[in-house]
């Protein structure tokens, strides 16, 4: 049995229903609007309180969003990074940049690639073992990274090393598929 056999409509109704799907449409599309202009002004927001308080613009690169693997923070770091690197109307042109530090996910995402370019194939993350961020790494600051192979007959993995001299500055294990 068919649905449109078993609907019947009394006077009117259809024109009901066509005109509350109109309006329904119409909020939809109006509440998708107000939606959007309410995300880029939180971002906006966001990139002033960066600015203000000094923060690190490195925080929203896109290439750390992109491992998260979700579309959304993807665009909105983009956004926050092309304010707070000085691409919009925020500017750190007046700061110093030796109050600036590199985050741990950014030093995490240089041992990946340098594991990468080391073995030749992309290595896939199965977990991080002790991880140890001792001291702070500017991006100014000239540094060694150490790699040393710690594969066994059970788990393939990489211990790193972040020196400036003889200090430490992070150190861990990244465990591989």
């Amino acid at each position: 049995m068919c649905i449109r056999d078993s609907l019947t409509l009394r006077p009117k109704e259809g024109l009901a229903i066509m005109n509350g799907t109109s309006v329904m449409t119409a909020l939809a599309c109006l509440a998708l609007d107000r939606a959007d202009y309410v995300e880029r002004l939180a971002t906006r927001v966001t990139a002033l309180s960066v600015w203000a308080l000094h923060g690190n613009p490195a925080h929203f690169e896109k290439a750390l969003f992109q491992l998260k693997g979700h579309p959304g923070p993807v665009d909105v770091a983009a956004r926050l990074w092309r304010e707070t690197a000085g691409e919009g109307t925020v500017s750190y042109t007046h700061l110093d940049v030796y109050k600036r530090q590199v985050p741990g996910i950014v030093q995490l995402k240089w041992v990946m690639d340098t594991i990468e370019d080391w073995w030749g194939t992309e290595p896939i993350l199965q977990r991080l073992e002790a991880i140890k961020f001792k001291r702070t790494l500017r991006p100014s600051q000239f540094f060694t990274l150490q790699l040393n192979d710690i594969s066994d007959a059970r788990q393939k993995g990489v211990a790193f090393t972040y020196q400036d001299g003889n200090m430490i500055i992070s150190s861990g294990r990244v465990i591989i598929e």
